[in-house]
């Protein structure tokens, strides 16, 4: 009704704020971008259709939206894990802030809407949207390294892009050259050392494809940076076996689901798998086989 009131709580802003500055997001984008008339008085007021619903394929029972400008992603978050990434937030910016090409997912804040009787409503995050780019995404799967329902639905819209499939439905060759598939390889063990060191399992390396009709023109490959997977749009071009570039094809990668923790549900959901499926084809498993076995 009208006369209806809802608290909203902005939780660690100050933490939260340094990982946009971090990330060059400046806070006039972002308040712009979530304003009361854009994005949270819809969220207040239970009005999503100004908000881009994105089809999840996992089974977690979140809901995402992206943010008109297509910027950012939300994510309604259950309890459990609102608590965990505010306890470990200190370490979480430790991690981004020493190592800058992290593949892990940004968050850049987290939200609590309660009603006027103090029941909570909704948690969720505001993340950064790695598909974000003026190049048009055409595929993208979320990789886990398991292959037990680790494929979407005959149901599923196959060639909607937004829609990410998963290990079997894979039929490409990621093609990095060896100079940046070890850096990729030397970063993405540092990103999931650190999940180990807290316990996190179950997450996916996310990726997206970009394919040009022609390759472009010498002078508008861009030269090496710092910010490398992300050289090109937000993307990483493909290379072959001597590191040449191949500017027909673009990848845009990130590791996301960074918030579940091997706890008894997940040792039980190991526990009952395993009996029927062989337990290193499964995506519920310890921290560190999860780490060794990841894509």
């Amino acid at each position: 009704t009208d006369r209806e009131k809802w608290t909203f709580t902005s939780h660690a802003p100050t933490a939260f704020w340094a990982i946009r500055e971090m990330k060059g997001v400046k806070q006039s984008d972002y308040m712009y971008s979530l304003s009361p008339r854009r994005v949270l008085g819809n969220l207040l007021m239970g009005s999503l259709s100004t908000l881009e619903e994105i089809v999840s394929t996992g089974r977690s029972g979140s809901f995402f939206w992206k943010t008109p400008d297509n910027r950012f992603l939300i994510k309604s978050l259950p309890p459990e894990e609102a608590s965990f990434l505010h306890r470990n937030l200190p370490a979480y910016y430790r991690h981004l802030f020493t190592h800058r090409n992290s593949f892990l997912a940004r968050f850049f804040g987290l939200y609590t809407i309660k009603n006027q009787k103090g029941d909570v409503i909704l948690k969720f995050v505001v993340m950064e949207n790695i598909f974000d780019s003026p190049l048009q995404l055409h595929e993208s799967y979320d990789l886990k390294g398991s292959s037990v329902n680790r494929s979407v639905s005959e149901k599923v819209d196959l060639w909607n892009p937004n829609i990410a499939l998963k290990d079997m439905d894979l039929h490409h060759r990621i093609k990095m050259g060896p100079r940046v598939k070890s850096l990729f390889l030397q970063q993405a063990e540092q990103d999931t050392r650190f999940m180990e060191s807290l316990n996190i399992c179950d997450y996916s390396l996310l990726i997206g494809f970009h394919f040009a009709d022609q390759p472009l023109p010498r002078s508008q490959i861009p030269e090496p940076t710092d910010d490398l997977f992300r050289e090109y749009h937000g993307g990483l071009f493909s290379r072959d076996s001597q590191d040449n570039v191949n500017s027909t094809e673009i990848y845009f990668l990130g590791i996301i689901d960074i918030l579940t923790t091997y706890d008894f549900k997940k040792k039980s959901e190991h526990m009952f798998k395993s009996l029927i499926h062989d337990s290193n084809e499964i995506s519920a498993i310890a921290p560190e086989r999860y780490r060794k076995r990841f894509p």
